[in-house]
């Protein structure tokens, strides 16, 4: 009888050992990434520049476009135009994020397009566009918001 006890302890903590192991796979299914980032198409400007101007301006731009723009529904978007006042090269950039995302996701978003752009897809060109799942981004050194 004795024995009958034991086994049946031992299969209660074998069964909760079971579940608790199966409930810690399944945390991955559970936690959702806040924003998709998949690049869904990515265009370059077959123009080449190496100065570094050109790439302070893009930046100065592409961290306007990070900080500013809010997601919201279609047609919901940002374009920032340059400040002619100055000597550098002349940038505009547009940006837009789904609306289920945050502001901050958005930015995140946004600032991970950037990155991809400028150091893998299109690596000094002269304008870029990605469009990712969750967030689209785009420079060129011709107006892009008054189209």
């Amino acid at each position: 009888m004795a024995a009958a006890g034991g086994v049946a302890s031992l299969m209660i903590v074998v069964t909760k050992a079971i579940i608790i192991v199966l409930l810690i796979s399944s945390w991955d299914v559970i936690v959702v990434r806040a924003y998709d980032g998949t690049v869904r198409e990515f265009r370059c400007n077959p123009t080449h520049y190496d100065d570094d101007p050109m790439n302070q301006e893009i930046t100065m731009i592409t961290n306007s476009l990070i900080r500013e723009t809010q997601p919201g529904p279609p047609p919901a978007s940002l374009c920032v135009a340059p400040d002619r006042g100055d000597d550098q090269p002349d940038v505009w950039g547009w940006a837009a994020c789904a609306e289920r995302l945050t502001k901050d996701d958005c930015g995140r978003c946004l600032e991970g397009a950037r990155n991809s752009l400028m150091q893998y897809y299109c690596p000094g060109r002269a304008g870029a566009h990605v469009y990712r799942r969750d967030c689209s981004l785009q420079y060129e050194t011709y107006d892009i918001c008054n189209q």
